[in-house]
């Protein structure tokens, strides 16, 4: 035979060859596409994370548990364009697989192969969303099996990269032989799966929701027990000592309400307690003083300084440039100052409306 019909021969059966794969590529992608999700994790503060997984029952997808596990919230987008809220549910053993949640509808869940039937040698295809290229397929062959403490791992040539975490490893019927998990960066072609058929022979663990954090305890302030949001009716109930303030009384907004004798002054505004004015005359230590009258009002033991500023709204007079000086006397009991009165206005801290008023 000629050299000329070697060569011919040669390039013929390679031809072949590569329209075989061609064929079968295009063939598993047809057959596994619409079975693919991507998936987007909100993480805590502003940060996110993309990943792959495949519907592997109905309502079921199988990921990475590394792509999810430390999730606020996560997303799946299936191959048709839908995106629909996901939930972990479980994880398989202690391996790096977890299942989510979600509503698939009618889409098909893809055919796991058994562990028997994988083959080193034989040519597989990676699906998924590297570096979040959606619906992304490359092929390779299986180059080995590797142990470790759980179970086997798929070695493969075929190219993964960060975002195909969680996606498809498939033969060339379209089964689905494992999970696309990680890659070792120091040499070539060194990937990995973990078999998909773990989620039958290892069972899956449930895992709970996470229980949402208790509501923050917030303390309410009261003036000498009296609830601030009470009406004027029942303000003057506990508080008949109190009277109106010249003419203002009588206006529609705002109402006040005073006892000079106790040095204090209420406001309402629609007809509710919002505001409590209270006073207090130069002393030698500014805030011993403020602090004493605190106590007295508002009937709660205040024995730090921050205390005293997050319940307090302080204004200084004749001077409002004084603030300042008044607000770091009290924080830091220094550059206290005396020879004037002073004026706190005291509102409940929990309703954030009040303060926006002012």
């Amino acid at each position: 035979m000629s050299n000329f019909l070697l060569k011919f021969l040669l390039a013929f059966l390679v031809s072949i060859h590569f329209s075989i794969a061609l064929a079968d590529g295009a063939s598993v992608l047809k057959t596994v596409k619409p079975s693919m999700v991507s998936i987007s994790v909100k993480l805590a503060g502003d940060g996110g994370q993309t990943g792959s997984g495949v519907i592997v029952r109905q309502n079921e997808i199988l990921t990475n548990c590394h792509v999810v596990e430390s999730s606020e919230s996560v997303q799946v987008t299936f191959s048709d364009g839908e995106t629909t809220a996901a939930t972990l549910i479980g994880r398989i053993s202690t391996l790096d697989l977890c299942m989510l949640s979600a509503v698939s509808n009618n889409r098909i869940p893809i055919t796991i192969s058994p562990i028997s039937e994988i083959e080193v040698g034989q040519t597989v295809y990676a699906v998924g969303d590297p570096l979040a290229l959606k619906t992304t397929i490359s092929d390779g062959i299986i180059s080995a099996f590797r142990q470790n403490d759980v179970g086997k791992l798929i070695q493969i040539t075929t190219p993964i990269s960060h975002g195909s975490s969680g996606g498809g490893l498939f033969d060339i019927k379209g089964r689905l032989l494992g999970i696309t998990t990680f890659m070792l960066t120091e040499g070539q072609n060194l990937n990995f799966a973990i078999p998909a058929e773990y989620i039958n022979s290892l069972g899956v663990n449930p895992i709970q929701a996470k229980a949402s954090p208790p509501p923050k305890k917030i303390q309410k302030i009261t003036f000498k027990g009296v609830p601030f949001g009470i009406s004027q009716k029942q303000f003057l109930a506990q508080m008949p000592n109190s009277q109106c303030i010249q003419d203002a009384c009588l206006g529609e907004d705002f109402t006040y309400l005073g006892n000079e004798a106790s040095g204090f002054v209420a406001m309402f505004k629609n007809n509710k307690l919002s505001f409590v004015s209270i006073s207090f005359k130069k002393s030698n230590n500014i805030v011993d003083a403020l602090t004493k009258q605190l106590n007295s009002y508002f009937g709660q033991p205040i024995t730090d300084s921050s205390s005293i500023q997050a319940a307090t709204k302080i204004t200084w007079k004749p001077n409002p440039d004084q603030d300042v000086i008044l607000e770091n006397c009290i924080r830091n009991k220094s550059n206290c100052v005396d020879g004037s009165a002073a004026e706190v206005l005291i509102f409940d801290n929990t309703q954030s409306k009040m303060k926006n008023d002012f």
